[in-house]
């Protein structure tokens, strides 16, 4: 009965989630359009001045951008609330990211949206976009990262250095995601912060990543991988921040299970098994 509440909880959590960002997606194209009419409509007098056409090449301008932040706006919600695949969606990936990412924040905060909430979403949107365009690749070429905050506060073992100096004693869930690691044949790396993923990544160069963190240095990593696809899990934090975390491991082997189902469709790879990535 109590792990049937439990999912009920999470799946109203979710489409809570989801509509939260949506509401916040669409307000801030909302200001954007407004922004973009102010900065047509007050030099629009200048302008003429120049030529009578420029007013209108730059309102065509305008009227083109918001016409694609809409229509991408509105293959986001589509893609939040259904699940499916939506074409372009490496582009929008990044759009998202750089662009209406960092937009949303402000606009959040005028509604009393605390930033961990947006980061939620933006997580979600991620992953979702992610999955519409992976293709399968080798599982040498996928990355598990792992935050050291998930290590057990009182052990000893140096698990950044090499993650196979855990003892498996269990008091973690690094034993778990060890168990993960070895059944797929992945690398699993821990870090202790964003300076030693970006060193990780540059000595292993995977094509795809599982990558666990808190909202925030989650947000900061998916930025800065672009566009490396990154699918993403928040922690848990019963704890408190960066003390004795913990992750669903369930949902690291789904993400491998995901990975795996898309590889056997690889016809280049017969003899070997294969997971999915960019």
């Amino acid at each position: 009965m109590a792990s049937i509440r439990g999912r009920s909880w999470e799946r109203y959590h979710s489409v809570s989630q989801k509509r939260l960002f949506i509401t916040i997606l669409f307000s801030t194209v909302a200001v954007m359009f407004l922004l973009a009419l102010g900065l047509w409509f007050i030099p629009a007098t200048g302008l003429v001045d120049v030529s009578s056409l420029l007013p209108k090449l730059v309102g065509a301008v305008i009227v083109i951008f918001l016409f694609l932040i809409t229509l991408g706006s509105g293959l986001l919600a589509y893609a939040l609330t259904t699940r499916n695949r939506i074409f372009l969606a490496q582009p929008l990936r990044g759009v998202v990211l750089k662009f209406l990412y960092p937009m949303m924040v402000p606009v959040a905060k005028i509604f009393g949206v605390s930033r961990d909430r947006v980061q939620q979403g933006l997580v979600e949107i991620n992953n979702i976009l992610v999955k519409a365009c992976l293709k399968p690749i080798k599982p040498e070429k996928l990355l598990l990262m792992m935050p050291h905050c998930l290590q057990f506060h009182e052990c000893d073992r140096k698990i950044t250095t090499d993650v196979y100096n855990c003892v498996s004693c269990g008091r973690c869930d690094i034993m778990d995601l060890l168990k993960i690691a070895k059944k797929y044949n992945v690398h699993l790396s821990v870090a202790t912060g964003g300076t030693l993923a970006r060193k990780i990544l540059k000595e292993r160069r995977p094509h795809a990543i599982i990558a666990v963190a808190c909202e925030r240095d989650m947000t900061s990593g998916l930025q800065d991988s672009f566009p490396l696809p990154v699918l993403g899990y928040l922690l848990d934090r019963p704890n408190g921040p960066c003390f004795d975390t913990k992750i669903d491991y369930r949902k690291v082997g789904e993400a491998m299970l995901y990975f795996a189902s898309l590889g056997k469709d690889d016809k280049q790879s017969s003899e070997e098994p294969a997971v999915a990535g960019g």
